[in-house]
């Protein structure tokens, strides 16, 4: 029998027909008093993919036990709002470190939300029992990759298993030492081929090239020792509150695993990122120097 090829956009597409074939469903509507806690009245919110949202497609969380207002995850106009129908999650474990965004939407589609500029921000694609892929861009390819099912987050298995236990910083430091070493043997290479003749002197044939280099090979003093990182126990985590003060943060938890930081309209969105003796990931949403968000 004679088998064809199929075009990979073919492909891509035909695997992305069951999220297209479904469409958001509103299961819930719930009035809440204003979230901004100025008690402006009733504002109206819509259960979609197990989340609440606005009328403006902002995403609403719950206040806790102890809570009283529900909390808006952004201002308007702070993220790029595509569409609530459901994202079908079952090729995610295809994602790779490094991929480019245009790599990313070829193979899962485009995102429900982007947060910050193309290639240095956030995406979320939502699944319709609540689970959200959330996936981490930095300096214009994949970093990170996880799952978010309101309190729990855990990272895709693919990209857990490219990490192999160390922070995305860690495998990006390797990753440019490995590009600067590979540069010098080939800047030696090309060097010991001029002829004796013409070295020391310019040749305009000979090409300009721009070489990524790590802090730790600049000149200089050599670099201290990075401060060691642990993890927190659930006890200092359950001190950091609503509202608390970055300063506060830092001082309850010791230094982040890892941190990112958003400008928008509403001030800078920062996002710190902890690990947790139970092994637990979790991350910390700050708006202007404050916490805006827990897990």
């Amino acid at each position: 029998m004679r088998m064809r090829t199929v075009p990979l956009g073919l492909l891509a597409f035909l695997l992305a027909l069951p999220a297209f074939a479904q469409e958001s469903v509103v299961t819930a509507t719930i009035w809440v008093d204003d979230w901004t806690g100025h008690h402006r009245g009733k504002v109206l919110l819509r259960k979609i993919n197990g989340r609440w949202w606005t009328d403006d497609n902002r995403e609403v969380y719950a206040p806790g036990k102890k809570g009283v207002f529900w909390e808006v995850d952004s201002k308007p106009d702070t993220c790029l709002f595509h569409r609530h129908r459901p994202f079908d999650l079952t090729h995610v474990s295809w994602l790779h470190l490094w991929m480019s965004p245009d790599d990313v939407e070829q193979m899962l589609g485009e995102p429900n939300r982007e947060f910050g500029p193309r290639g240095q921000g956030f995406w979320y694609y939502y699944g319709a029992d609540g689970t959200a892929l959330r996936v981490r861009f930095m300096s214009g390819v994949l970093g990170e990759a996880d799952y978010d099912k309101g309190a729990k987050t855990w990272p895709v298995d693919s990209v857990k298993q490219e990490l192999d236990g160390r922070s995305i910083y860690e495998v990006m430091a390797e990753r440019a030492t490995k590009k600067n070493d590979a540069a010098r043997r080939a800047g030696s290479t090309n060097s010991s081929n001029v002829p004796a003749s013409r070295v020391g002197h310019s040749s305009h044939s000979q090409q300009a090239s721009i070489i990524e280099v790590p802090l730790s090979a600049a000149g200089g003093a050599p670099p201290a020792p990075p401060e060691p990182i642990s993890a927190i126990t659930a006890a200092a985590l359950a001190s950091v509150k609503i509202g608390m003060s970055r300063e506060d943060v830092l001082r309850s938890l010791g230094k982040p695993t890892s941190r990112f930081s958003v400008v928008g309209s509403d001030g800078v969105t920062e996002y710190l990122s902890f690990q947790v003796e139970d092994g637990r990931k979790i991350t910390i949403r700050l708006l202007a120097g404050k916490v805006a968000q827990l897990p």
